[in-house]
């Protein structure tokens, strides 16, 4: 069964695109990203205060144990489908997210990767990854837990970049092909089918 992965930074706009594709196609089975639910918890911890959070979530000896429970959370969603079937008669597995791309954050966050994210990312190799150029227009939506601001997000797709490279992959760049939101979807979308179908992988 062949792995695909939608990586990039925040607001790019892959998550989105990985539910439309979901939606259209059902011969792919979806690995969400698992960490909005850990954001959204430690979040809780710091009501009103964005300065405080994000200052407790980069700290490394925060951040490693974060990454560590996500990366769990996310192999145990793939091994669980996987003993339960619920891959048969699918094409691929579409990954919102991979573990490389966790690795890459850490990075970022001047962060030791934890040894299970290592780990994962060696051991669930992907057959193709396509990264999403970003950010489009930025919100810190800071009810989801999310902290980045655009500056970081903007050398995140440089760094993800390396972190695939480094590991022997060569991400397929997802330009903005529109202004117009809905219309940078969809052809976002065609543009992920050309290039799967030119694999064999995805119906004419």
């Amino acid at each position: 069964m062949l792995l695909v992965v939608l990586s990039g930074p925040a607001n790019s706009g892959k998550t989105t695109v990985w539910n439309r594709f979901l939606a259209k196609d059902t011969g792919y089975v979806g690995i969400p990203e698992t960490e909005f639910e850990l954001l959204r918890n430690m979040r809780a911890r710091f009501p009103g205060n964005d300065d405080e959070y994000r200052a407790w979530i980069t700290a490394p000896e925060n951040y490693a144990p974060m990454k560590e429970e996500s990366a769990n959370r996310r192999y145990g969603h793939f091994t669980g489908l996987s003993a339960s079937s619920g891959f048969s008669g699918k094409k691929a597995a579409l990954f919102d997210r991979h573990f490389i791309c966790d690795v890459g954050y850490c990075e970022m966050r001047n962060t030791q990767p934890p040894s299970n994210l290592l780990q994962y990312a060696k051991a669930i190799s992907p057959d193709m990854v396509f990264l999403f150029e970003g950010p489009l227009e930025f919100t810190r939506r800071a009810d989801t837990g999310r902290f980045m601001n655009k500056e970081e997000a903007m050398r995140l797709y440089g760094i993800l970049k390396q972190s695939y490279e480094r590991m022997g992959y060569l991400p397929i760049p997802v330009p903005e092909f529109n202004p117009d939101r809905e219309k940078n979807i969809e052809a976002r979308i065609a543009f992920i089918e050309t290039n799967l179908r030119m694999t064999g992988l995805a119906k004419k």
